[in-house]
């Protein structure tokens, strides 16, 4: 009633981090006969249940990868940002993290949200970034997974060396995963971009369509990959 007058206690509990299960046993367009066994692999802990679902494999699937433009960092020093291409796609896969249940990969030590331009500048200092001549191979990989372990996340960085339509579907539909795709010139040097969509057939030439946010463009390129 209105004139009762008190206070009370209420917890709630939540999960900062949802589970990420893996999913194991199944490859992309596998074709079996028979009985075949799946299962699931998590690291966190008290999981109390998982529920399996069939779904039909859309055409495409899309991703969503925030459009970062590399020329909006390191603006001031050597080639305005030009060389940032690998903070800049790192920081597109951080926010899609960040905005599905990590919040803290784009948050500083105190929880303050940073800037892109914080998040891109932080990442580039991880790695090691030169205005001059980029970010090394394993730079990247450094930087990552530092910027992960300073919040205690259970988040993993894989390399994979065999990069393929099929490698890129598994990663991108397996949990949702980032694929950061490194593209080597044959003069020397490379570029990285972030996949944000792949189809799930085969053109009649055997390529098959995927898109990438390129960050030297800040948006999405459209491409057709060999098997």
């Amino acid at each position: 009633r209105d004139e009762n007058v008190g206070e009370d206690i209420i917890e709630v509990y939540f999960d900062p981090t949802p589970p990420i299960p893996q999913l194991e046993g199944l490859e992309d367009h596998t074709v079996f006969l028979g009985p075949r066994e799946i299962s699931c692999a998590t690291l966190d802990e008290d999981i109390v249940s998982v529920v399996w679902e069939i779904q039909p494999k859309l055409l495409y699937y899309t991703k969503g990868i925030a459009h970062l433009d590399q020329h909006d960092y390191g603006v001031g020093q050597a080639n305005n940002g030009n060389m940032y291409c690998a903070p800049t796609g790192s920081a597109a896969c951080l926010k899609w993290w960040a905005a599905n249940g990590y919040t803290s990969l784009t948050q500083d030590a105190t929880g303050s949200p940073l800037t892109d331009t914080q998040l891109v500048e932080g990442l580039a200092t991880g790695m090691g970034t030169s205005s001059v001549t980029g970010t090394s191979g394993p730079g990247i990989f450094t930087g990552l997974r530092q910027w992960i372990s300073d919040r205690a996340l259970l988040l993993t960085v894989t390399e994979h060396t065999t990069i393929n339509p099929t490698s890129i579907r598994n990663e991108l539909e397996n949990c949702k995963e980032d694929v950061i795709l490194g593209i080597l010139w044959n003069t020397g040097g490379g570029h990285i971009v972030t996949a944000n969509s792949i189809a799930n057939f085969m053109n009649p030439n055997g390529t098959t369509d995927i898109d990438v946010m390129d960050p030297w463009v800040g948006g999405i390129v459209n491409a057709t990959m060999e098997p």
